[in-house]
């Protein structure tokens, strides 16, 4: 674990850090899945907020599920989601720990944890099946003068993107900063942040191959 949670290990640390922040986005789905109650949803879409648990107009959070009772959805997506984290945390040192990670987070997903992150969750379980293994490929084909330039970014993009991603989920949640009074300019504003978290996502992965192909 200390190695793949360790700064000496930029990709293992992404890859990790980024899968436990989804699982714990499943988490936030589950919980207010779960405030809503016994009741059924009106289909495969649903609100994961629901009229009574919401802070601002667009704070709904879409979620799909196909599961029909909105209290054991929220259960189901939670247990998913915890075991994301626990995967996340204790499980990627294993080999093809990128199996599960993908499993577990289409599980997540069809169990009411989260429409919007689905991207997210795939590509970084994708991006997991390199982990424990060399990366010839970077330093075949990128001079290491490029590499180091890149991976000097890593620590920059990927502190960058764990704060988008709180503040997205903030701003989805609770309407910060103008939910209230500005419903629509704070819906707009989460939707350019989405766009800039998914660049930065994908500039950190970028970003951390370069950095980890120089250590090897």
């Amino acid at each position: 674990m200390q190695k793949l949670l360790s700064t000496n290990n930029p990709y293992g640390l992404t890859v990790a850090t980024f899968s436990t922040l989804f699982g714990f986005s499943g988490l936030e789905h589950g919980l207010f899945e779960l405030l809503q109650g016994n009741v059924r949803p009106d289909g495969l879409l649903i609100s994961a907020i629901g009229p009574a648990q919401r802070f601002w107009p667009h704070g709904t959070e879409t979620a799909f599920t196909i599961i029909p009772n909105m209290a054991v959805t929220g259960c189901i997506a939670m247990l998913f989601s915890f075991t994301v984290i626990l995967w996340s945390l204790f499980g990627l040192r294993k080999k093809h720990a990128w199996l599960p990670l993908m499993a577990l987070s289409i599980m997540q997903f069809l169990t009411g944890g989260g429409f919007a992150q689905i991207f997210l969750s795939v590509s970084i379980s994708l991006v997991a099946c390199r982990l424990n293994m060399p990366l010839p490929w970077w330093k075949k084909h990128i001079s290491k003068r490029i590499l180091a330039a890149i991976g000097a970014c890593w620590i920059a993009l990927y502190l960058l993107f764990i704060v988008l991603f709180i503040c997205s989920i903030f701003m989805a949640v609770f309407g910060f900063p103008f939910g209230r009074t500005q419903p629509e300019l704070t819906y707009n504003l989460m939707s350019i942040s989405s766009y800039l978290m998914i660049a930065v996502f994908m500039l950190a992965i970028v970003a951390a191959l370069s950095k980890q192909s120089l250590r090897e």
